[in-house]
């Protein structure tokens, strides 16, 4: 569902009033009450949507252990399910905060777009030493990412528990 989705093709709409072309049923009606005499229509499909992706990971201490392994196969298995869609990219990305400093965001990059190796997920996220997070600036960090790419349609998509897990004093200043 989610490749059917993210595929869509832009509008299609049919051109009416033709004199060749597709039937089009609705226009009979007009033919036999004398208000028409075209009954065709030409489909006109829109051109396809370039779409970008990132896949963001909270990689906090909230989310050690099961959280993060169902986390980073959830990852994967979106990054393949999106593999090979025409005109779709993705990156991967983490977040937690340095382990010497719970106050200083630390980013990564598993893949960044035009990569197609989408094998650095599960080696990243089990070499990410979690602690706590910084979800607004890493959201924002990620959303500066994906602005800087050239696609019709930008899409985030967050895997995370939903729980904070900033020490103490810096709950505000995520």
């Amino acid at each position: 569902m989610i490749r059917v989705r993210i595929q869509a093709e832009g509008k299609t709409r049919l051109r009416m009033d033709r004199e060749d072309g597709i039937l089009v049923g609705k226009t009979i009606a007009g033919l036999a009450a004398g208000t028409t005499d075209r009954v065709f229509g030409l489909l006109h499909r829109g051109k396809s949507r370039s779409t970008a992706i990132s896949l963001v990971c909270d990689c906090s201490g909230s989310m050690s252990g099961s959280k993060l392994e169902t986390a980073t196969m959830s990852a994967l298995v979106l990054a393949e399910a999106l593999k090979g869609l025409p005109g779709v990219q993705t990156e991967d990305l983490g977040f937690t905060t340095a382990p010497e400093s719970n106050h200083t965001a630390l980013n990564i990059v598993a893949k960044p777009f035009g990569s197609k190796d989408h094998s650095r997920i599960p080696g990243f996220m089990n070499q990410v030493h979690c602690n706590a997070n910084s979800d607004g600036r890493s959201l924002r960090w990620a959303a500066r990412r994906i602005l800087e790419t050239r696609a019709d349609r930008r899409i985030i998509i967050v895997l995370s528990d939903g729980l904070p897990s900033a020490p103490s004093g810096l709950e505000g200043q995520s």
